[in-house]
């Protein structure tokens, strides 16, 4: 998983959270686009790394 957040834009700890919210807590890519005020994409492409890897 840390390789999955390191090669990131944001902050690693913002895409931990993010992916703790997405598997974790059953939160939508839609949700958490919202929370962290990101693309629906960038979510999907942040889950995409970490199932990659």
């Amino acid at each position: 998983m840390e390789e999955a957040v390191t090669s990131q834009h944001a902050h690693p700890n913002t895409v931990f959270h993010c992916l703790y919210g997405f598997y974790c807590l059953g939160y939508s890519r839609k949700e958490l686009a919202r929370i962290y005020h990101k693309s629906i994409e960038t979510i999907g492409n942040w889950i995409n790394v970490y199932e990659r890897t």
